[in-house]
């Protein structure tokens, strides 16, 4: 994973590095307190905890998987609606995601032939700095956590649109952003070695 054009502490994160290079020892010596903070909030930690809802599972072999299989997705869905999460303009009341998921606009979306939205990105994005979340500064693409950012609505609203979509014959399309990501909790504690989460960067020094 690499950061979006960020520079923190003098140091930066590039993807893609063959050797493991010691990441620099964080001048402050923090405390078990915002480990505790941090590590619930990065996304390594979430990816174990949803690895052991298949894993080991029926769920893990029920569906075929690991070979492209581009014709059966356009089969699934021809036409799309492509959605920027901020650029959509809401009901006054909703947010992005219960405007995108609202019976009225899913509905004429079928009738014109639309059997696909495609969301864009919309999962917290930008950075952490001590415990405050900083903005994106790349469009959202800097995704820092797997929920999705408070700006658009939350993980619940988001499993009802997909409920409400499935009704109305339209699936919906995420958002991934492989080897992308800001400075959030993930890179906070690879910045300060801990645990394994220092093997997910390569850092270096910026003189």
């Amino acid at each position: 994973m690499n950061t979006s054009k960020n520079k923190v502490r003098n140091i930066a994160g590039q993807a893609g590095g063959s050797g493991r290079v010691t990441p620099k020892k964080h001048p402050d010596q923090p405390s078990a307190a915002y480990i505790q903070w941090l590590e619930p909030r990065s996304m390594l930690y979430r990816a174990d905890q949803l690895s052991d809802l298949i894993a080991g599972k029926h769920l893990q072999w029920q569906h075929a998987y690991g070979h492209p299989r581009p014709q059966d997705f356009v089969r699934a869905a021809s036409a799309w609606f492509t959605s920027y999460a901020k650029a959509t303009i809401t009901h006054p009341d909703k947010s992005v995601v219960q405007t995108l998921g609202s019976k009225e606009l899913l509905t004429t979306l079928q009738e014109i032939g639309i059997d696909g939205i495609h969301t864009g990105p919309m999962r917290r994005a930008g950075g952490i700095t001590g415990r405050k979340y900083t903005p994106t500064i790349d469009g959202l693409f800097d995704r820092i956590e797997l929920t999705i950012d408070p700006l658009f609505g939350t993980d619940q609203q988001y499993k009802r649109m997909t409920r409400t979509a499935e009704q109305h014959n339209i699936i919906i399309i995420g958002d991934l952003v492989p080897a992308h990501t800001g400075t959030g909790a993930d890179f906070r504690l690879a910045e300060r070695a801990y645990k394994n989460y220092e093997g997910l960067y390569v850092m270096v020094e910026i003189p």
